[in-house]
């Protein structure tokens, strides 16, 4: 996937400011890796774009042994931490104790569906329950955020798991999609963020436009009470049993309601 140069650099510092309160002062605490799109726009080039700072931890085992992870957080004091949703699965499954860093304004999750039992203990555990979880939603093919809450935004109008609202000018829509009976994400009005060629493959390229010309971005979503979209998971990547098409997300959402299973 080829990004031009402006309009992703603008897209990169405008979704930074705007969804994370990124600035000069910033620090910012990322286990993203940095050849992944994480890595690339909020933890390199956004930061960068700032003249802040980035504590870039390629090797996620490090946050967690809980003594690393507290001389980390205490004597660098972060101000933002972005972590991958599989990494803050891991810190919940072993109960880890709360800790309260006072320097930390926005806590945000990156990959994977942000399912709300474990937003609700990510945001608990660093006692920033009174701000919504950045829970961000993008792919490499948009250079960035298309959809998060705001970390200053009402906690009233943001439901745990859910990925906020995105701006109208980006023209994001679930449109149903009748052979999965889903509504999928597409995007109507692509911005110079998003990739501008795939290098060598135009039948790549092609797959991600549907009949209308809308970018499809093969992920299923539905919209909650608040009007904010939940993603259920990817359209192209579940398990067929017996005819039933069953994503990732579904099957963790039952697995987290067993109090069994940590």
């Amino acid at each position: 996937i080829v990004h031009s140069i402006g309009g992703y650099f603008t897209f990169t510092k405008y979704t930074c400011k705007k969804n994370f309160g990124m600035g000069t002062d910033s620090v910012v605490l990322t286990a993203s890796d940095a050849g992944w799109i994480n890595g690339h726009t909020y933890a390199l080039y956004g930061p960068l774009s700032f003249g802040a700072t980035t504590i870039l931890l390629e090797k996620p085992s490090i946050i967690l042994n809980e003594k690393i992870l507290k001389k980390i957080l205490f004597k660098l004091n972060p101000t933002i931490i972005y972590l991958p949703v599989t990494l803050i699965r891991i810190l919940r499954s072993r109960r880890s104790k709360k800790i309260s860093v006072k320097s930390v304004k926005s806590l945000g999750s990156m990959c994977e569906p942000l399912a709300p039992e474990v937003a609700k203990w990510y945001s608990n555990n660093f006692n920033l329950s009174n701000k919504p979880i950045v829970n961000t939603y993008f792919q490499t093919e948009t250079g960035g955020i298309i959809s998060s809450p705001k970390f200053n935004e009402e906690i009233s109008k943001i439901k745990f798991g859910s990925v906020g609202k995105p701006p109208k000018i980006l023209g994001v829509k679930l449109i149903k999609n009748k052979s999965l009976n889903k509504k999928e994400v597409v995007i109507s009005n692509p911005w110079p963020g998003c990739m501008s060629i795939v290098l060598n493959g135009s039948k790549v390229w092609n797959k991600y436009w549907d009949k209308n010309k809308f970018f499809k971005l093969f992920d299923s979503a539905s919209y909650d009470k608040l009007g904010n979209i939940v993603i259920h998971g990817r359209t192209d990547d579940v398990i067929n049993i017996r005819g039933h098409r069953i994503g990732s997300a579904e099957i963790e959402s039952i697995l987290l309601k067993n109090k069994n299973i940590i």
